[in-house]
């Protein structure tokens, strides 16, 4: 099952806090990056950002899991533990109330059956937050479609080299999405630009782009995994603008076995399957 950025977190448009800093958005401090050696891929930018952050060594695994704790102020924040397979095709969500999020590959479900979610949406979690943080390793899933469009604005009047993502039709759950990839030069993935169609018309999403920058990134027996988040809005005029929309924090964060039983669903669950 191919899978894409569901990214509908800011469809509730905006929850802010009121820090404008754009802390992490170059060289982020306290990241494992290499040193600042440019260097070309002949793959193109797909294999060279998924090379640069081991992905060999990453499919080599089965799963991951990590705690974490996801900030949006005036719309949630939820803390709980989460375990994904390396594809990003499954995933288990406890949130610390013991309310579970299980995506089999096909379904998502919420246990128990009555159990209230922050925001809602079980599928949407269960989609959103293991993509993000195996972003590097999906950009050249089949389906997706990456083109060059030079530099694009992104922190502080900077730009970066870019790639605009789409998709193919009937690809994953808003396939008229697009994503700005945004990465350093030995690429690194910084962030993504994106828009959300998802309950709007394309072109009025087009007028409300947001973004997601990566920091924090922890070196995990060779693989680059970010573990600190931040939201933002984003325009072509400026990048990186306004304050902080939301934050993302990962700890203990590892590989892990999983077998046929970690992403069962539970007896007492609800089909929550809502995008």
């Amino acid at each position: 099952m191919t899978l894409r950025l569901p990214l509908l977190l800011i469809t509730a448009a905006v929850l802010l806090a009121a820090s404008p800093a754009l802390a992490g958005c170059g060289t982020c401090e306290g990241d494992a990056a290499a040193p600042a050696t440019p260097h070309a891929h002949p793959g193109g930018a797909a294999p060279a950002i998924a090379a640069t952050h081991g992905g060999d060594l990453y499919a080599a695994h089965a799963a991951v899991s990590a705690d974490f704790d996801l900030a949006f102020e005036g719309m949630f924040e939820m803390k709980g533990h989460i375990v994904f397979d390396t594809p990003a095709g499954r995933s288990k969500i406890t949130l610390d109330n013991g309310t579970t999020i299980t995506f089999d590959g096909e379904s998502a479900t919420v246990s128990p059956a009555d159990a209230p979610l922050p925001a809602g949406m079980g599928r949407f979690h269960a989609l959103t937050w293991p993509y993000f943080m195996a972003a590097p390793f999906k950009l050249g899933d089949p389906g997706a479609q990456l083109a060059e469009v030079g530099t694009q604005p992104w922190d502080e009047g900077n730009a970066r080299p870019a790639q605009k993502l789409t998709f193919v039709d009937n690809v994953g759950d808003a396939p008229d999405d697009w994503y700005l990839v945004f990465y350093d030069e030995q690429h690194h993935l910084r962030g993504m630009a994106y828009i959300v169609t998802y309950g709007q018309e394309l072109a009025e999403a087009a007028k409300k782009p947001h973004a997601i920058v990566y920091g924090g990134y922890q070196d995990l027996d060779g693989v680059l995994l970010s573990t600190r988040w931040t939201f933002y809005n984003w325009n072509e005029t400026d990048g990186l603008n306004g304050p902080v929309l939301g934050t993302g924090k990962f700890t203990n964060v590892k590989f892990v076995d999983i077998d046929d039983s970690t992403f069962a669903h539970p007896e007492d669950a609800r089909v929550d399957d809502a995008i």
